[in-house]
């Protein structure tokens, strides 16, 4: 056992098809960020689950190089795959750990494959804290970008409250102009495909509610993609 100061770290998270293993993952680390010392996160099994190294806490998340802060506290320290890991214990705080704080869950950039499009960055609050059954983000789409892409569900339910900036949400064949305080209810069903869209000059800061079923995601073609005239309200 280790105690641990509070540390921002860049991470990859074990990912079964493009970071299967810790290895792999150390080695991307190292490729974005140069000669790491890189450390892993582990489950009470012992399962790496992430890859990190600490970096300077005005780090910006990229591709599949998310941020985190970790907690001060006491750590158990082991060895995985040749690399050394770690597991918190007890926070020194005291806090349980469905207590967080925003900035020690995982942000990176929303993407679909390593090297496409990106859809801003998200930050998985509800996850970090264990939340199972559904999801709670904090998505910021930044100028130019749009949320996700262009979809809907075949049985779960997702909400959306602006938190601030403007711009377009696209609903089925309609866009409406939204903004701070605006709240969107996306039942399933093809009726309601969504993405929102940034069309101005400021991050537009969402906090994304959603179900966690494992169901069906249809993608038809999107109303817009980035590079294309936006859309009129």
């Amino acid at each position: 056992m280790a105690e641990r100061p509070a540390r921002t770290v860049a991470l990859v998270e074990h990912h079964p098809r493009y970071w299967p293993d810790a290895q792999g993952a150390a080695e991307e680390l190292r490729r974005v960020l140069g000669d790491v010392e890189v450390f892993l996160l582990v489950d009470p099994d012992g399962t790496w689950e992430a890859a990190c190294a600490v970096v300077p806490a005005d780090f910006r998340p990229a591709r599949w190089v998310q941020a985190r802060r970790l907690p001060a506290g006491d750590y158990a320290s082991s060895s995985v795959d040749g690399l050394p890991a770690e597991r918190l214990l007890e926070r020194a705080d005291g806090r349980p750990p469905f207590l967080i704080a925003a900035s020690e869950a995982p942000t990176g950039e929303g993407e679909y494959e390593p090297g496409g499009e990106t859809f801003g960055l998200s930050t998985r609050l509800g996850e970090q804290a264990g939340l199972h059954r559904i999801g709670v983000n904090v998505d910021v789409i930044r100028p130019g970008e749009r949320s996700t892409k262009y979809h809907w569900h075949h049985q779960e339910e997702e909400c959306f409250l602006v938190l601030s900036g403007s711009g377009l949400l696209q609903v089925g064949e309609r866009t409406y102009r939204v903004g701070p305080g605006d709240f969107f209810a996306k039942t399933e069903g093809p009726e309601r495909a969504h993405q929102f869209v940034n069309d101005g000059d400021h991050d537009l800061r969402i906090v994304t509610i959603g179900e966690h079923r494992g169901d069906v995601v249809e993608y038809p073609p999107p109303p817009w993609r980035p590079g294309a005239p936006y859309p009129v309200p």
